[in-house]
Parts: C-alpha cells; sequence; structure tokens
C-alpha cells in the first residue's frame, strides 16, 4: 500500500514519463577491494536495503564481476559510499578509552526516540550485556559514559542511576538523517574491514 502511494505521489509530481524512466535506470558499483569475505557483503547489502538509497531500487550483488547493481532508481552516491566505508564498531566505554564496556554484539534492539525535542538512542542488551552493565555503572557512579562509532564520540553523559537491560543515551549535535544512518548502522553489524566503491554506470 506505501509502495502504491508513493508511485501515485511521483506520477503526480513528475509524470508518467519521468516515472517510467527512473524505473529503467540502473547504477553499478564496482568493489573495489582486492579481497573481501562474504560476510561483509551481506552486511553491506542489509544496510543499503534497511536505510533505503533510492525509492524503486532493487539490489543485486554479481559476484562473477564483484559489483553492487542498483535496479530502478537512481542512488545516493554519498550515502551508498557512507555505509560501505563505516566499518560500524559500535560501542560503550568508560572515561579510558580501552575500558570498553557494550560490545555491538551484546545489543539486542536498538531506536531513535524523540522526548521534549531531545534526540536518545535507545538501547536494549542481552542479559550477559545488561549484567555487566549493571556493574558498570554502579562502580562508575557519578563519571561519564560514552557512546563510540569507529572511534568517533556520538554522545558522553554523566553516569547518575545504574543502568540494566534497557536505557537510552542522549544524542545531541546529529541531525536526523545522521541518527537513521548510525541506527542503520547499528542493526546491522559491523564490517571487518571497509568496503571501497567506484561506480561504473
Amino acid at each position: 500500500m506505501k509502495t502504491f502511494v508513493v508511485i501515485l505521489c511521483c506520477i503526480f509530481l513528475f509524470g508518467c514519463d519521468e516515472l517510467k524512466e527512473i524505473k529503467q535506470s540502473k547504477a553499478v558499483f564496482k568493489i573495489e577491494n582486492k579481497t573481501i569475505i562474504d560476510s561483509d557483503i551481506a552486511i553491506f547489502i542489509a544496510r543499503l536495503e534497511q536505510h533505503p538509497v533510492s525509492i524503486f531500487s532493487s539490489i543485486e550483488y554479481n559476484q562473477k564481476t564483484n559489483e553492487i547493481i542498483f535496479i530502478n532508481g537512481t542512488p545516493d552516491d554519498e550515502l551508498v559510499n557512507y555505509l560501505a566505508l563505516t566499518i560500524g564498531d559500535f560501542y560503550l566505554r568508560g572515561e579510558h578509552p580501552l575500558d570498553k564496556w557494550i560490545l555491538q554484539s551484546q545489543i539486542e534492539t536498538a531506536a531513535i526516540t524523540v522526548k521534549d525535542e531531545e534526540r536518545y538512542l535507545a538501547l536494549s542488551l542481552n542479559q550477559r550485556g545488561a549484567d555487566k552493565m549493571k556493574r558498570k555503572t554502579r562502580s562508575n557512579m557519578g563519571k561519564a559514559m560514552t557512546v563510540m562509532l569507529d572511534e568517533n564520540e556520538l554522545a558522553s553523559a554523566l553516569i547518575s542511576t545504574t543502568l540494566g537491560k534497557r536505557f537510552q543515551v542522549p544524542i545531541r549535535n546529529k541531525s536526523p538523517k545522521e541518527l537513521m544512518r548510525i541506527l542503520t548502522i547499528i542493526k546491522t553489524g559491523r564490517l571487518n574491514s571497509p568496503i571501497k566503491l567506484r561506480q561504473v554506470a
């Protein structure tokens, strides 16, 4: 139903000829990594599917030519490269950079919530992660907890209460667009290495 509504809107905005042109278009990105493992390809495809880069695009991977093919619609090149180059090493740490508390593998669900115009990253941990979170927050009360992605600080907050299985961290200085990209990375997992792309068609 949603797709039908989108198509009707596009016909209204662009006309049938333009819509036909969109549906017939194709974009091809060559993967330039000399070696790449299957799990990285699977994660990258999952990122593209969870964070659509084009309204009408369907995505295919040609193993023989090592190419990602977008059939129907022109993808957002900048977004495609962001999803390819971001390794996705997401974790929560204490004040010391090497004191990692929670790893991506311990996160069960992630979502973006809004309360009083403040945006939050809402996380739910598995039991092992929840137990560790309780221990760490109890022993670090009044100290800072930092949320990291590929060595970039996403957020930092002082611990004022014991945290467990579910909690929220305020994320400031990030646009809704950036937050949705980050959420896609968290949900789809960590790449072993960045994927280098070159558009060939």
